[in-house]
């Protein structure tokens, strides 16, 4: 850039008499130099010269001003407002959180409004992983957007992250109210997240000291936060009737008369002690704190530290003996037990759910409908059986919208024109496949390269299985070696209840599914990579979050295991409160 020549500028006001700026280029320059001569920040400091207010943009060049030896400056100082900075910054905190949540809502309906085999999906299942019958396509995403948003909302609560989980998990409870109330009337899943977005007011509003809170909200705006608390509770108290029972009676049907679900309530009571409290209810508030208190105690006893010890010896980690004692009431040798039954059902779950994409993943071969559905298996195996060959009959009925008949009458009007179109399809379906084998080959490199500390080579599925099974090998590592991305290697093997192979093959196929796109039309799997290379980053990243939350969803009952450990502390705390009339 061309640079002034060193002057001397006279100047009035805050900076006064003849002024060395030296060989200042731009107006930002300026600024900071007369700054350095008041003591204060640049951003304090308005310039006027030739009586014209300098621009702000501190890129200008005092060229292109006219400046000069004999330019006058007059510089005057602006105390900044501390109401007014305050104000300014929470409104930027603000508008930041309101971006990022609406980031969160957009990637969350975008995994929703999935089809199935397109990229990740999500379905819905019961607790023995039995997909839910009957469900609707718009209830389907709507629970889908809810359970999904309902889990980053927990992930972000987790982390210490208030007031964003708060955000996060209004966006699942309005996802929920889509749905059919009829559908989600018995399920725990919405009482749960009522609860949860409580818990989150709950803490953020410890969060804030007492003269914080009077500096950035009234009374009208703490008043609405305690009438949305309170909403909450009684809705999950609702909910949690009619789910579990009146008395918990459908829990200990299903439980074995164990009770996994204490965490939960103990969360619940207090916080509704809390609010009695508040409003001066001390009898009322000390039933509910006691009730709180009685669950946790029951909590603390059937989850002892020597039986954590004890199964943690057998090789069970922390959150599995944890859970596992809460559902066989603190018997070690039952809990063992639990913990192998629960191993095995993920590795079976595990086996099905890659079975299942394994199925969707051939389908694709076929492209899909102009409204984007995969072929029908049983209508294309239904005119196998009549004869016509595989790849022709399912290009009829992706061309007729799975329609059989309509498919029928294209083959016997049009042969020609579908047989082109298939052998279209299978060119696209040959070039997924070699973009799949390509990854496969990298991904077996980079393990080799891992393993043998730089040699070449070439290891085939049987040795990585081997590898695998090897118990001196720590699956995660293994894993990474392989690799996998670290939170996902550990996200699938705990998904696998440990078992690295499932995970691995979980994992192959997730990364194939997220690889191969999907495009209405001839079956190409191509367009999706243009989708990803413009889609914007932030995007991208609350996108692959929300993927990974999702997964988690895959494990029902994660939402009972409630660390009390927090809430067990304020019990204490709110009891000390009580007057000493109202404890006798």
């Amino acid at each position: 850039r061309t640079r002034s020549r060193t002057m001397l500028l006279r100047c009035a006001g805050a900076v006064s008499g003849a002024v060395d700026v030296g060989d200042v280029a731009t107006v930002g320059e300026l600024v900071v130099c007369l700054a350095k001569r008041c003591a204060c920040d640049a951003g304090e400091l308005k310039v006027i010269a030739g009586g014209r207010l300098l621009p702000a943009s501190e890129t200008t060049t005092l060229e292109s001003l006219g400046f000069s030896a004999t330019t006058r400056l007059v510089v005057s100082r602006v105390r900044r407002d501390p109401a007014i900075e305050a104000q300014a910054k929470k409104e930027a905190l603000e508008q930041a959180r309101a971006d990022r949540l609406g980031r969160i809502e957009k990637a969350a309906e975008t995994l929703a409004n999935r089809a199935g085999g397109h990229g990740h999906r999500f379905e819905l299942e019961d607790q023995d992983g039995d997909g839910l019958a009957g469900v609707g396509e718009n209830d389907r995403k709507a629970l889908v957007t809810g359970l999904t948003l309902h889990q980053k909302g927990r992930l972000l609560l987790d982390g210490g992250d208030f007031a964003d989980a708060l955000g996060v998990m209004e966006l699942a409870e309005e996802a929920f109210a889509v749905a059919d109330p009829a559908l989600t009337a018995n399920l725990d899943n919405v009482p749960i997240l009522h609860l949860d977005a409580a818990w989150a007011q709950f803490r953020e509003f410890r969060r804030v000291t007492s003269d914080q809170r009077n500096q950035q909200t009234s009374a009208a705006e703490t008043a609405e936060t305690l009438a949305a608390g309170a909403r909450r509770l009684r809705l999950c108290r609702e909910g949690f009737a009619r789910a579990h029972g009146p008395n918990l009676e459908r829990l200990r049907a299903v439980h074995g008369g164990c009770a996994p679900e204490l965490g939960l309530y103990v969360r619940l009571e207090l916080l509704e002690g809390v609010l009695f409290l508040r409003a001066g209810d001390f009898v009322a508030a000390r039933g509910k704190l006691v009730a709180a208190r009685d669950k946790r105690d029951t909590l603390t006893r059937v989850v002892r530290p020597e039986a954590i010890g004890a199964l943690l010896s057998m090789g069970i980690d922390t959150s599995e003996a944890t859970r596992a004692l809460r559902f066989c009431d603190g018997n070690v040798a039952a809990a063992a037990a639990h913990v192998m039954d629960a191993r095995a059902k993920a590795e079976t779950a595990a086996k099905a759910a890659a079975a299942r994409r394994e199925t969707e993943r051939a389908t694709r071969r076929f492209g899909r409908t102009a409204k984007g559905a995969l072929v029908d298996l049983n209508a294309l195996a239904s005119m196998e059986s009549m004869g016509f060959l595989r790849a022709l009959a399912a290009e009829a009925l992706r061309a007729t919208e799975n329609n059989s008949q309509s498919a029928l009458d294209a083959l016997a009007f049009d042969r020609d024109g579908m047989e082109m179109a298939a052998a279209a399809a299978a060119a696209a379906a040959e070039r997924a496949d070699a973009r799949r084998e390509a990854r496969k080959r990298r991904r077996v490199s980079a393990d080799v390269e891992e393993a043998d500390d730089g040699e070449d080579g070439d290891e085939d599925v049987s040795d990585m299985h081997t590898r695998l099974s090897d118990e001196n090998v720590d699956p995660h590592t293994a894993l990474v070696g392989m690799g996998f991305d670290s939170e996902m290697a550990q996200a699938a093997l705990d998904a696998a209840g440990g078992h690295a192979i499932a995970a691995a093959e979980a994992l192959t196929l997730a990364g194939e599914d997220s690889e191969t796109g999907s495009e209405t039309g001839s079956g190409s799997d191509e367009s999706d990579e243009s989708e990803t290379s413009d889609a914007a980053a932030d995007d991208d990243n609350t996108e692959r979050d929300l993927v990974e939350a999702g997964k988690m969803c895959d494990d029902p009952l994660s939402a009972y295991d409630v660390d009390v450990t927090e809430a067990g502390a304020a019990i204490d705390e709110f009891l000390a409160m009580i007057p000493n009339q109202d404890e006798k």
